[in-house]
C-alpha cells in the first residue's frame, strides 16, 4: 500500500454540490479529502482486503444467526428489545440485504482489522459510489493516476444488482434522519 501525495481539483467543492454532495464540509472541517489517495497491489486486495472481509462477512452473519434466538446476545449488542421480533422475522425469513459495510484499518502489513459494521445504513455509500469514481475519472484525465487505475470497490454495480433483488415484488421502507444531509 502506497499513500500518494496529489493537488486536490481547484474546483472540487463545486464539482461535490453539482453532484448532489454537500457534506464535504462539516462543522468547519473537511469531510472530503482529495490531497493523496492510496494505491495498493492486487495481492493486498486479495489476500489482505478480499479475503478478510469475505471471513468478517461470515462471522457476522453467524453471529446473527445465533443472537436472534438468545436475548443475552440481543443485549449485549444492544439491540433495542422492541425490534427482536422483527429482526428475528426477517433473518428467519431471508430478507434481502442491500448491502453492507465494514470500517476497516490497514496498515499493509496483514489482513485488515474490523472497526465497525454497518448494514443497510446510508453513511458513505454516496461518495463512494459516486464521488470517488467522479475523483478517479477526473484524476485519470489529468494523469494523476494511471490510466488503467481502477477503484477497489464495485459499489455502484453492485447496489443496482442488490436493488433488483431487494425491490422485486415487494415493498421498500427507506427510513431517514432527514434532516441530516448526510442522510
Amino acid at each position: 500500500m502506497q499513500r500518494i501525495a496529489c493537488d486536490e481539483r481547484a474546483d472540487w467543492r463545486e464539482k461535490a454540490d453539482a453532484a448532489g454532495f454537500v457534506f464535504h464540509t462539516m462543522d468547519g472541517q473537511r469531510y472530503w479529502d482529495e490531497r493523496a489517495y492510496y494505491a495498493f497491489t492486487l495481492k493486498e486486495i486479495e489476500a489482505d482486503i478480499e479475503a478478510p472481509t469475505a471471513e468478517l462477512d461470515a462471522m457476522c452473519r453467524e453471529l446473527v444467526a445465533r443472537a436472534v434466538d438468545d436475548e443475552r446476545m440481543l443485549r449485549v449488542l444492544r439491540i433495542p428489545e422492541r425490534f427482536w421480533t422483527f429482526i428475528a422475522a426477517s433473518w428467519k425469513r431471508g430478507d434481502s440485504s442491500l448491502y453492507g459495510r465494514f470500517d476497516l484499518s490497514y496498515d499493509g502489513q496483514g489482513p485488515a482489522k474490523l472497526l465497525e459494521y454497518n448494514a443497510d445504513t446510508p453513511t458513505s455509500v454516496f461518495e463512494t459510489a459516486v464521488f470517488q469514481w467522479m475523483w478517479l475519472e477526473d484524476a485519470k484525465a489529468r494523469a494523476l493516476t494511471p490510466a488503467d487505475a481502477d477503484q477497489y470497490n464495485s459499489l455502484h454495480e453492485r447496489l443496482i444488482e442488490s436493488w433488483k433483488e431487494v425491490a422485486k415484488g415487494a415493498h421498500v421502507h427507506l427510513a431517514g434522519a432527514l434532516d441530516d444531509p448526510e442522510d
